[in-house]
């Protein structure tokens, strides 16, 4: 798979999973702790690891970090543990390590994430990531695939212009979208 860097006018995201499972405490400096609803997390998680990793962002890191958290709810989950499942910036960083991510962007991201969330937050991985599926924004289109098939979307800069890439192995005529003017 080929990764094209993102910029600020093409951005690749993580779904996120807006059901308030748990929630962790935003402490700003001379306040008492408050709660941080679901919705919070997601959006703070997001612009976090976009802004921190900068040229690093692109289609395969935020892969990794979905199939990351993926697999820590997955191995909790099979476990039965009944205490639920919180991460901190440290399983993160592992994903953005084993993907090239440099180590200034890596510092980046867990000082933007200390300032977004407490230095030793924990936050649910059900509130940055859903499971069920892979969503790649633009200003003007959304593609949503299933994890299992991240490997059909392919970012490239082909001419000097960005293009998402869909591979299609199957087209039955049946289920085929036609556009018509």
């Amino acid at each position: 798979m080929t990764a094209a860097r993102v910029s600020r006018s093409f951005s690749v995201t993580v779904l996120m999973n807006c059901s308030p499972v748990s929630q962790t405490l935003s402490i700003e400096r001379g306040t008492s702790p408050t709660p941080m609803p679901a919705a919070a997390q997601q959006e703070s998680f997001r612009a976090v690891l976009g802004e921190a990793l900068e040229e690093d962002c692109c289609l395969q890191v935020v892969q990794a970090v979905h199939d990351q958290l993926c697999g820590l709810m997955e191995d909790h989950k099979e476990s039965r543990d009944p205490e639920p499942l919180t991460i901190g910036k440290g399983e993160v960083r592992q994903a953005l390590a084993a993907n090239g991510v440099s180590q200034a962007h890596i510092q980046t991201f867990e000082q933007q994430y200390d300032e977004a969330f407490g230095a030793d937050a924990q936050l649910s991985p059900r509130n940055l990531v859903d499971p069920k599926k892979i969503e790649v924004k633009t200003a003007d289109v959304t593609i949503k695939v299933s994890p299992d098939r991240g490997d059909l979307i392919e970012t490239r800069i082909l001419n000097g212009v960005k293009y998402i890439l869909v591979r299609v192995e199957e087209l039955d005529h049946e289920s085929a979208v036609y556009i018509t003017s």
